[in-house]
């Protein structure tokens, strides 16, 4: 079916970009063989691929759906980017990062021919790699179409925070970074 097209296709582009380097490889993972492998990572919903550092470090970089369009230039960017271990985020972004004290999930909700969608989703992946309490996902809108409903996308990109909605569109680096914050302790607020 769909899942079972969807599930290869994420694989073969993983193994494209996995094809480019000698150092980048493409481990595939099925359910329910490797369910532990899925609750370790947290992977949330399939077809899923997780950019992981070397020696299998985590930080948190992830893609639901086909990253297919420009949002694969945005997964060359996640491998360069933990391969690098530098976010490129200014001192103050940085700064602002660690004054967090509590996990946040960022899920950017994009669609494939989204001239924006790529640069959120570079922006919350360089989040997660700057901060170890940030997570960050892609989520192709056209591959979970009712989970995107339930977060109420009507637009991309929509930047999710915590399962609430947060903004939408285009964002510098310091309004990104700022919003994300403030939607992160709204929701605290709010308990």
């Amino acid at each position: 079916g769909d899942d079972e097209q969807m599930r290869v296709a994420a694989l073969r582009l993983a193994q494209g970009v996995a094809d480019l380097s000698d150092t980048v490889y493409a481990e595939p993972l099925r359910l329910p063989d490797d369910e532990g492998r899925f609750q370790a990572l947290a992977i949330e919903r399939t077809p899923a691929i997780a950019v992981i550092g070397e020696g299998d470090t985590d930080y948190g970089i992830r893609f639901y759906g086909v990253p297919g369009g420009g949002e694969l230039k945005s997964l060359v960017a996640a491998v360069r980017l933990v391969a690098s271990g530098d976010p490129g985020l200014s001192d103050s972004s940085r700064e602002a990062l660690a004054t967090l004290d509590r996990r946040v999930t960022i899920e950017v909700f994009a669609t494939l021919g989204c001239t924006f969608c790529p640069d959120a989703v570079q922006m919350a992946h360089r989040l997660a790699l700057a901060s170890d309490k940030v997570t960050a996902a892609m989520v192709e809108v056209s591959a979970f179409p009712q989970y995107a409903k339930e977060r109420g996308v009507s637009a991309v990109p929509k930047v999710v925070v915590n399962g609430e909605g947060c903004f939408e569109g285009r964002r510098s680096e310091e309004e990104f970074v700022a919003a994300v914050l403030a939607c992160a302790m709204r929701e605290e607020r709010a308990r």
